[in-house]
């Protein structure tokens, strides 16, 4: 878990290339150099997902995740985001959540793995 003082938020937009024969591979491969840990991998479903990277930010708990998937020959990174309160009030509901924005870089990074995933 991280603890970041001030983030900045934005609109996520996943990253699309032509998938290569051995997608999963080097899908795997890419992530685990990234750091990244795998936590969901079908090949059969087309679906790789890592292992959620969680952290505070100013009251809340966010965490995202990476979601490749492979279809039709085209590989997509997506970004899974979720938030909740760090202290919710008494009685207050506080389940994870979908976020609207996402850490400013995520888009970024999406296009840095596909493309290191594409070659």
């Amino acid at each position: 878990m991280s603890l970041a003082a001030c983030a900045t938020y934005a609109a996520f937009h996943p990253a699309t290339t032509k998938a290569p024969d051995d997608a999963f591979a080097k899908a795997s491969r890419v992530l685990i150099e990234r750091g990244d840990s795998i936590e969901t991998k079908d090949e059969a479903a087309g679906i790789l997902i890592t292992k959620w990277d969680e952290s505070t930010v100013m009251g809340s708990q966010r965490r995202v995740r990476w979601k490749i998937t492979v279809t039709g020959g085209e590989l997509i990174v997506d970004s899974q985001c979720q938030a909740k309160l760090t202290d919710a009030a008494p009685g207050q509901r506080n389940d994870w959540s979908n976020c609207g924005n996402q850490p400013s870089d995520r888009s970024a990074k999406a296009k840095e793995i596909a493309d290191a995933i594409g070659r």
